[in-house]
């Protein structure tokens, strides 16, 4: 790897280099068992490692949420599956594992030689922001998420007690609202969906929590 690359890229890639079938591989060697990765603009990056326990408490109340707000619908809420974004006619150039996304196309899930994937744009995406890893959430990924058209993306940084969301509309464009672990946040795109923050706050380690202590 080259010592020069910021720490966690494995390759900075270039038109035509890294292809989905390369990241795959790649990904899927036995040297890297147990480490995830991402495909961000081409370059293959090192995610975070295991999650804390603070990251499991956030995702696993969100998770149980929204299964039981999506149960009997067309909707599907997904927790680390791979997520391919793209737009039709345009080579991949992003695979993602989003911490939770919610797709409502089932034509979307796609089986390839590595296994199952959404390919495209989901309706709904949820980053928990992980320190080593925040930049490309906030930057790379949250722009690409746009771009391609999702159409609402929490970004829930604990650390921070901040959550950003982006309620990304065809006809008005992208509006930005920020949030703290003490709201309750209701879904732009699915009403009725309520996430209650404080009490995800009230699970929560908060011994690292620099602004409660």
């Amino acid at each position: 790897m080259n010592a020069s690359l910021p720490l966690g890229e494995y390759f900075y890639g270039h038109k035509n280099e890294i292809s989905v079938e390369d990241f795959f591989s790649f990904a899927s060697n036995p040297i890297n068992k147990n480490k995830k990765f991402e495909l961000i603009d081409r370059r293959i990056v090192l995610m975070a490692g295991a999650a804390s326990e603070n990251h499991n408490i956030i995702g696993s109340y969100i998770m149980a949420e929204m299964s039981a707000y999506l149960r009997g619908q067309q909707c599907l809420v997904y927790y680390d599956f791979y997520l391919q974004l793209y737009k039709n006619g345009e080579e991949c150039e992003n695979i993602y594992q989003p911490d939770i996304m919610v797709n409502c196309d089932r034509s979307r899930k796609k089986k390839g030689r590595y296994g199952e994937y959404i390919e495209g744009a989901p309706e709904f995406v949820i980053e928990i922001i992980s320190k080593s890893t925040g930049r490309y959430d906030y930057n790379d990924k949250k722009d690409n998420y746009i771009k391609y058209g999702v159409k609402e993306l929490w970004l829930v940084d604990l650390p921070k007690d901040k959550i950003t969301v982006y309620a990304n509309n065809d006809a008005i464009g992208v509006i930005e609202t920020k949030y703290t672990f003490s709201d309750m946040i209701e879904s732009k795109i699915f009403p009725g969906l309520s996430i209650d923050f404080k009490e995800i706050l009230k699970m929560a380690d908060k011994s690292e929590l620099d602004w409660i202590n």
